[in-house]
Parts: C-alpha cells; structure tokens; sequence
C-alpha cells in the first residue's frame, strides 16, 4: 500500500509539472503616477475564478510589458482604483503624461482588449469579459532588422539585438550664439547612422586648446539626428583678440568615440556694424541697434528693442508688447518650435514718450526660460534696449514661473 501510494504521488507531480496551456496574452499596461498607492488589475478565468495573473505597481509611472501563458477560454480583466478617479493624474486641469493605457494582445487575435486614456477615467472597478482563442506560443528574439541577429520569425523582443560598430559620424558642425549677457554660446551639431544602435550618443565631451575639462556630459541621443548640445565657450566681456579652441567629442553606446568637433568662438562686443554711422564700433560683432536711424516719429515717440533668446523649450513660450500708443502685439504659443532653441530674436518698437508701455512674458509649462532646470542646459534671456543700445530693463530671473 505504501508503494502504491508513493508510485501515486509521482504520477501527479509529473503530470502537474508537464501541464501545457495552450494559449498566451501579452499586457501591456502604463500606470499613471498614483499607480503604485491606488491602483492593480486582476487576470481572472470565468470558468472556474481561478486568478491566472495579478498586478500592482511599486512606483509612479510604472510600466509594465509581460506575457502570460493561459488555456483558451472566456476571462475577466478587472481594473481596480481605490481612490475611485481611474488611472489619471492631473496638474493645473491638465492630464500629465505618461498617459494611462491598457493593452492585452496576442499574434493570433491581436489586439483582444485595449483601453486609451479617456476610458481610464472616473473608473473605482472597471470589469470586462474577453474571450481568449487557442494560440501557439510566441517566438522570442531579435525584431530590429538593422540589427546583424534579426530574427524574422520572432514576435517578441527578448533584448539580444546586437549591432555592427558604429561608423562614427556622418555630419557634424559648430556655430556661435552671443548671449545678453556677452557670453559666447557654442552649439555643436551632429548626425550618426540611422537606426544603428551602436551610434546612439551616450555622453557629450568638452575640453579645449587651455586645457579646460575635459568635462562629461552624460545623455541620451539616439542614433540619427541631426542633434545638437550647447556650452558657453566665453565668459563674457572678452577682449577683440580673444581666441580659444573648443572641441567636442561624442561617446557612443558601443564604448568608440566621434571625431572631434573643432570651434573657436569670437568675442561678443555689442555695438553698431553700419561703418556708416557716427556709432559705428569697429570691434562690434553684434548689432545692439544702436546705429542711428529710425522709423518712429522722434517729436513723441521713442524707439526701443528687445532681445529675446529662448530656452531648450520655445514651443512654450509666448508673450505681448503694449506699446502705450494703443497697440498690443502678440506672439501666441506655437510661435517658436524646436528649430528655435538657443536662438536670440530681436524686435523694435515704437513707444509714446510721455506713456508707459508694457512687455508681458508668458510659459505654458510654469517653470518660465529656465531650460536648464528642466533637463535642458540653455536658459533663455529678455533685454530692452533704448535706441542707443543702453540697457532699460533686463530678465534678471529665467525661472519666473507662469507669467512676468
């Protein structure tokens, strides 16, 4: 009786650990940033209430991306949000991205339930029965054809792509941007080979001909381009003979190095470029709009001008001009975009003598010009000048917020 017993008990362990399923579902699923204090979602058969699989998130923002193996047959997905507002955070009324989204999908249904944002709001349970079809197993390997162990028979990306050696760089130039404040700001502009992973850029290096750095900027850029990075290269208020080389080399994500992007900036010196006017500055390299001349009528108007340089985020800035003659100029958001980063913009006015006028700065994002204290490295800029290129005003402040 005891060996009949024990002959019993390895019959069902060895047909328990043999048990097949014949069907599988990938998830994947965007939490949004209280995912990991309210948020889960259950897995469940409806044959049987058996909870096939169960997940809650440990921090915001979490991402998950799984497969799991199921028999075929009718399941419930329950998502659950114990705070009762559904999978969406909020700032200012707006929702904040990442946005939430559910998805479960295999190769042979395809997408067999999705749920978008709008319909992960308001929600404390969210019940849905789907039906699940027999489906034979995925194949895991490389999906990326650039890579050189492209698997054209895999469904699932198990991260062993590799990738030839990066070829280095296929473009590359450097130009100069002086800043309000005198400062020469170079911007270093580059393209790798596209969709080659070893060309993703991982780190920035900066040095120059004195010996400065060399200094390392770590970052992400992906393989393409055309991408750029910015450094100030001069302090500001540097003599007409000022000359240093700068240089800057890229690391690439399989450990090589770029070439070397070679630049030396000039002095910035502000002043009149027109050789024929009285004001004319022979060592100028900027025009500050003092060169005589005017549009406005010099009985009772002034003219003045602003500078304005954007931040590593113009697409948010906007801003008015009443210029106390009865005129309000606009320049709503989406007036600058991305190809304007960096870049100084100057406008002239004409203002009443006898009448205050008013420049109105406005940030969509809340954090006002500051780009480098939201992941960029440029902080933008606003000056008024008179018509002799003295200064009125100045933004003392890039990080005003919402409105200045």
């Amino acid at each position: 009786m005891k060996k009949y017993l024990m002959i019993l008990w390895y019959v069902l362990i060895s047909t328990s650990a043999t048990a097949q399923t014949d069907s599988w579902v990938r998830f994947a699923v965007q939490y949004d940033y209280w995912g990991n204090q309210e948020s889960a979602f259950t897995f469940v058969s409806d044959v049987n209430g058996d909870t096939v699989f169960y997940h809650e998130p440990t921090q915001p923002w979490e991402y998950l991306d799984t497969i799991v193996d199921c028999n075929s047959g009718p399941y419930i997905i329950t998502l659950n949000d114990d705070f009762g507002d559904g999978w969406a955070s909020y700032q200012s009324g707006q929702m904040m991205s990442p946005y939430p989204e559910f998805k479960m999908q295999n190769d042979c249904q395809g997408m067999i339930f999705y749920a978008d944002s709008t319909s992960l709001v308001g929600f404390s349970v969210l019940d849905t029965l789907v039906n699940i079809n027999p489906c034979a197993p995925p194949v895991s390997g490389c999906i990326d054809t650039n890579a050189t162990n492209y698997n054209s028979l895999a469904t699932i990306d198990d991260g062993s792509c590799t990738y030839p050696p990066c070829g280095g760089l296929v473009f590359s130039n450097a130009s100069q941007q002086c800043q309000p404040n005198g400062q020469a700001l170079t911007i270093f502009e580059w393209e790798t080979q596209a969709y080659n992973q070893s060309c993703d850029v991982v780190s920035v290096w900066i040095t120059n001909e004195n010996g400065l750095g060399p200094y390392q900027f770590p970052g992400s850029w992906p393989a393409g381009g055309p991408h750029n990075f910015a450094f100030n290269t001069g302090p500001g208020q540097m003599p007409p003979n000022w000359s240093v080389e700068f240089y800057c080399q890229l690391e690439f994500a399989d450990g090589s190095m770029s070439d070397t992007i070679a630049y030396t900036p000039y002095s910035c010196i502000p002043g009149c470029l027109d050789p024929t006017q009285i004001s004319y500055n022979p060592w100028a390299t900027i025009d500050d709009g003092s060169c005589s001349g005017t549009t406005c009528d010099t009985a009772t108007q002034y003219q003045i001008s602003i500078s304005l340089t954007l931040d590593n985020w113009p697409g948010e800035t906007s801003w008015q001009f009443v210029d106390g003659l009865g005129n309000t100029f606009d320049y709503p958001t989406g007036t600058y975009d991305f190809n304007d980063i960096g870049q100084t913009y100057t406008y002239s006015f004409c203002v009443d003598q006898n009448a205050a006028f008013e420049l109105i700065l406005n940030d969509d994002y809340g954090d006002g010009m500051a780009g480098s204290t939201s992941g960029g490295s440029i902080d933008g800029a606003a000056v008024i000048y008179d018509c002799s290129g003295d200064t009125i005003w100045y933004m003392d402040n890039p990080g005003f917020g919402t409105v200045l």
